[in-house]
């Protein structure tokens, strides 16, 4: 759920809105904008939890995707400091408690992960939650 914490950070630094254009857990073969997964990682005995995650962007063209992942990127990048994530009340997707002490790591440069069915290119870059 951390991940879905993650995107209401997003929406509440301006490049996005959950549901509209970021979306958790799904990419919509019909929308535009930031999708988040979850991917799976191995926590240490004792250590804090972890969560890996992939950000997957479809624009209204390739430029388009590309800047909106890259705009993502940039926020992260400048986030890398223990901070707080933010409750999440939005429908059934709802979180009653946010996440503090949050390291979120660089993440990587941004991929190209193919085209979708109407032949714009799908970019993604994973990162790294620590909480």
């Amino acid at each position: 759920m951390i991940t879905l914490s993650l995107l209401k950070f997003i929406e509440n630094n301006g490049l996005g809105v959950i549901d509209q254009n970021l979306f958790w857990q799904k990419l919509t073969l019909d929308k535009v904008g930031i999708y988040i997964a979850d991917i799976g990682q191995t926590k240490e005995r004792g250590g804090r939890n972890v969560v890996q995650f992939e950000l997957y962007s479809r624009g209204n063209n390739d430029v388009d995707g590309y800047k909106r992942l890259q705009a993502v990127l940039d926020l992260l990048n400048n986030n890398y400091v223990a901070c707080a994530l933010p409750s999440v009340q939005n429908g059934s997707q709802t979180i009653t408690e946010g996440f503090s002490n949050v390291t979120i790591m660089p993440p990587s440069s941004i991929s190209n992960y193919g085209l979708d069915s109407q032949g714009r290119i799908i970019y993604s870059a994973t990162g790294t939650l620590y909480y």
